[in-house]
């Protein structure tokens, strides 16, 4: 799991975003939050994923960029209309892998 150095947190979770993301990574059980990550496939929009979906056994191992955290879906769409204005406005086009300064994954 690579987390973006730019990234979008919902209301109420600046304060807790280190403590957060500490138990993402090691397995902890954080019941309410959503995770944006960027598509695997370089097309397509910001995934929208509930962070309990990672504790699971069989979830694919796959590598992924984290861009958000929300607490409700609700907020999480908003994060993703944020991102993507933001980067309209500055690169007039909707580029995540760019917008982000991240290397395209490589396909096969």
């Amino acid at each position: 799991m690579i987390w973006s150095s730019r990234i979008y947190l919902g209301t109420g979770l600046k304060k807790k975003y280190r403590r957060i993301k500490w138990k993402i990574m090691h397995n902890i059980a954080q019941q309410g939050i959503f995770i944006l990550r960027l598509p695997l496939g370089y097309s397509g929009n910001p995934e929208i994923i509930s962070s309990s979906i990672l504790r699971q056994k069989y979830y694919p191992g796959e590598p992924f960029c984290v861009i958000g955290l929300a607490n409700t879906k609700r907020e999480a769409f908003r994060l993703i209309e944020q991102i993507t204005s933001e980067m309209y406005q500055k690169l007039n086009e909707i580029d995540y892998y760019c917008f982000f300064e991240l290397e395209k994954p490589k396909t096969d």
